[in-house]
C-alpha cells in the first residue's frame, strides 16, 4: 500500500537553515523541526483514507489495538519528544510553521500522545488536512484512488 503524500510545505529554505551538525560529520535539522514534521506525517498516515485503504479484515483489529502508533514510528515520536524543546517548538510554529495554528499542533501531539482513538486520529487528519489545502495537490478522494491506484 502507497499513500498519497500530495501536499508541498513552504518550508525547504527554514528547515534547512535550521540545520545542526551530527556527530561532526553530517547536518541535520533542528529536533524541533523534525518533531513537527513527525506529528504532521503521523497524523496523515494514520488518518482515513491509509485505514480505507487496509484490508476490512484488518480495521476490527485496528480498531481493538490498545496502541495505534506503535513500533519504529512511535519510538521516533518519544525519542523526538523527550530531545525537543518547547520554546524552540514554539518558535519554529511561529516561524516556519506558520501555516499550522499552534493550538492546533498541541491538539495533534496529544492525539499522539494519547494515541488510543482511531476517531482521534480521523478528526485530528481532517482539521489538519483543513490547515494545510492551501498546499495540497490533491483532495482526500483524489488521494484515495491514487493511493488505491484505482482511476
Amino acid at each position: 500500500m502507497i499513500f498519497d503524500k500530495s501536499f508541498n510545505l513552504p518550508i525547504v529554505k527554514e528547515y534547512i537553515s535550521s540545520k545542526q551538525m551530527y556527530k561532526n560529520s553530517i547536518y541535520i535539522p533542528s529536533v524541533e523541526s523534525e518533531y513537527i514534521l513527525l506529528i504532521i506525517r503521523l497524523i496523515l498516515k494514520n488518518g482515513i483514507i491509509p485505514i480505507l485503504l487496509q484490508m476490512p479484515t484488518s480495521w476490527w483489529r485496528l480498531y481493538k489495538k490498545e496502541k495505534k502508533i506503535t513500533g519504529s514510528a512511535y519510538k521516533e515520536y518519544v525519542d523526538l519528544k523527550n530531545r525537543s524543546n518547547k520554546e524552540e517548538i514554539d518558535k519554529q510554529l511561529e516561524n516556519t510553521f506558520s501555516f499550522i495554528d499552534k493550538n492546533l499542533f498541541y491538539k495533534l501531539e496529544e492525539i499522539i500522545e494519547k494515541n488510543n482513538s482511531l476517531n482521534s486520529y480521523f478528526l485530528g487528519e481532517l482539521k489538519l488536512r483543513k490547515a494545510l489545502k492551501k498546499y495540497s495537490s490533491n483532495t482526500m478522494i483524489q488521494s484515495f484512488f491514487k493511493s488505491s491506484d484505482i482511476e
